[in-house]
């Protein structure tokens, strides 16, 4: 497990750093910047998951090195220079992981190393969520060092730290073997489920082929059709709508945003399937909708893509994909503040943030996150002043 923790960690970071659409012939100060972050968190969670070594008093001043290196690069002007302009993405991801970093820094240089080590674990979420979207390029540092083990945890991790470096066709290949393996034994069913997802994730947002998906779905549904009935019902919706994408026409320019509403029209309505069975549909319409606010026609109808992506986001139950739950919602609301996208992303926002925060004890919120909510309903509910 600290091998998943340490190669998972080095991914978030990675995926940070470099944005969602890197390529080769960027200038040579941002390839720099991204080694640089690279060869800082690898080095950084050598201690992080080892405890005693990470509030050891000998290793202080190189850990708070490690730290100011991945500060100053993440508050780098050329990081904020490469944003998309239309696709909040990027950005949210950027405020959230400088926050991340800004904290535990913060915390580790105040001598609270147990909080600064359990927030550096928390960075993992962010991986997935960039590097598989749409017009993302490939090979980031070329064929890296692959983990070595034969534990579960070790080739998801190696899965994982494949996608992170871009190759995504190996990336989709290990999620699909370690599934593979998974579903032959009845106990490991249930984390073959959560690794599927994360295949189809690279299947559908990066690769693109749902034929070839589909394909490869039926063999991994032959081996537990008689096993696992609720299963073989799950991986059949999937089935049937990779093959109904298989056979959609070509999106025309203009298209989009109508074409990703179809595909989240029964994710939206539909109270009767969870959103597990719609989740080929939702990543779908996810990569559609990113894809149209990275293009340059997106101004015309970018308000629209980004509360719809706001909604998608509410409805994929995979773990790397959630940190866009709440950032997605609170961008929508502060980006077209006094419209009805805002209002409709502020009431969710609220009903999320109070449903994460009720427990056996009733609804708890501190006294930011109050703050935060009247802040943000304030806005939602303020149309914005156009000067004349």
């Amino acid at each position: 497990m600290k091998v998943y923790i340490y190669i998972s960690l080095i991914i978030a970071t990675i995926a940070i750093v470099i944005g969602c659409k890197t390529n080769t012939e960027q200038p040579v100060p941002m390839q720099a910047t991204m080694i640089s972050n690279y060869s800082a968190t690898s080095k950084l969670f050598d201690y992080v998951w080892d405890p005693i070594a990470f509030s050891a008093p000998k290793n202080k001043a190189k850990i708070k090195q490690y730290l100011s290196i991945l500060q100053n690069n993440l508050h780098s002007s050329n990081l904020i220079k490469e944003l998309p302009k239309n696709d909040p993405a990027m950005s949210i991801t950027l405020e959230w992981f400088r926050d991340l970093i800004d904290d535990a820094s913060t915390r580790f240089n105040s001598g609270n190393t147990d909080y600064a080590s359990w927030k550096l674990r928390s960075m993992t979420s962010a991986c997935i969520a960039c590097h598989s979207r749409s017009e993302t390029q490939k090979n980031f540092i070329g064929d890296s060092a692959m983990p070595s083990g034969n534990s579960v945890e070790y080739k998801f991790a190696a899965a994982q730290f494949l996608l992170a470096t871009r190759q995504f066709e190996k990336a989709s290949n290990g999620f699909y073997q370690l599934a593979s393996s998974l579903l032959e034994l009845e106990s490991g069913r249930n984390y073959a489920l959560e690794v599927i997802k994360e295949w189809l994730v690279v299947e559908i947002r990066v690769l693109d082929r749902p034929a070839v998906s589909k394909l490869n779905l039926e063999k991994l549904l032959n081996t537990i059709s008689s096993e696992d009935p609720r299963m073989a019902l799950l991986f059949e919706n999937w089935i049937n709508d990779l093959g109904l994408l298989a056979k959609s026409g070509e999106i025309k320019p203009g298209e989009e945003v109508d074409r990703a509403k179809e595909l989240l029209k029964d994710t939206m309505t539909d109270s009767e399937f969870s959103d597990d069975e719609h989740l080929v549909k939702t990543l779908k319409a996810s990569a559609i909708l990113h894809s149209y606010l990275d293009s340059d026609s997106a101004s015309k109808n970018n308000k629209s893509a980004t509360f719809l992506l706001a909604i998608a986001y509410q409805h994929i139950p995979i773990d790397s994909l959630s940190i866009y739950k709440e950032l997605y919602l609170e961008k929508c609301i502060r980006l077209f503040p006094g419209t009805d996208e805002a209002k409709q992303s502020f009431i969710i926002y609220k009903e999320l943030i109070e449903s994460e925060n009720t427990g056996s004890g009733g609804l708890h919120l501190e006294p930011d996150q109050l703050d935060k909510l009247k802040l943000l309903k304030e806005i939602a509910n303020t149309p914005k002043v156009v000067k004349s």
